[in-house]
């Protein structure tokens, strides 16, 4: 597939699908960096964060029988680009499973965290039932941690998506991790019950099945 370099933004169709590459799979805008399937056999990692954000709102190109992501104003694509419909959140739930297992597998020692955007922030009804939906087909391998972060007030939010937070939603993302690697077991038992009060508080779940999830 060949695309023109265009501008040097990391969204330019050409980064874009350079990140996509076999040779650019995982540098994107790092020159000197290792190619994703390369790092993930010769390099050992601590830790490994994977987040779903593009899987909420994205649809794949097709381009000469490959599926790829990229970024085109309507009507601007080049031709031979085909786009396709947004997948089913369970087929995106199972990309994740697939990938995740590859990661446990490849990197054994490594603390994985999946990272689940939060969804309240959506204007569409739709998108809200897709994460969701998403969110009830996930099935993972114990060892892998899954965080969500299930309100996100609106003013946290910057620029025209969502999923774009300020300061202190990426904080509350990095507290959590921190708790994880720093406290093991601990740490997750202090994240369940973090996330129970915060069900019972936002009028979620009654305060019988909050005092049972907790002390269960």
């Amino acid at each position: 597939m060949h695309v023109e370099p265009g501008g040097e933004g990391e969204f330019t169709a050409y980064n874009l699908l350079l990140n996509q590459s076999v040779e650019g799979l995982g540098r994107h805008k790092l020159p000197h960096g290792i190619q994703f399937l390369e790092a993930i056999e010769k390099v050992s990692f601590d830790l490994i964060l994977v987040d779903n954000f593009m899987d909420l709102v994205a649809r794949l190109y097709n381009v000469d029988g490959e599926d790829v992501f990229c970024s085109y104003p309507n009507g601007e694509a080049p031709a031979g680009f085909q786009l396709g419909e947004r997948l089913t959140p369970q087929s995106a739930a199972e990309n994740f499973n697939c990938l995740l297992r590859y990661l446990r597998k490849k990197q054994p020692r490594a603390m994985i965290v999946f990272l689940h955007f939060p969804v309240n922030n959506y204007k569409s009804l739709e998108r809200k039932q897709w994460a969701v939906a998403f969110q009830d087909s996930l099935v993972v391998p114990a060892s892998i941690d899954i965080q969500y972060l299930r309100k996100v007030a609106p003013a946290l939010s910057r620029g025209r998506e969502p999923q774009h937070f300020e300061r202190k939603v990426y904080k509350r993302y990095a507290e959590r991790i921190h708790a994880l690697m720093t406290h093991g077991a601990k740490g997750r038992m202090r994240l369940r019950r973090s996330e129970i009060l915060g069900k019972y508080r936002a009028g979620e779940i009654p305060l019988a099945t909050a005092m049972k999830a907790f002390f269960g």
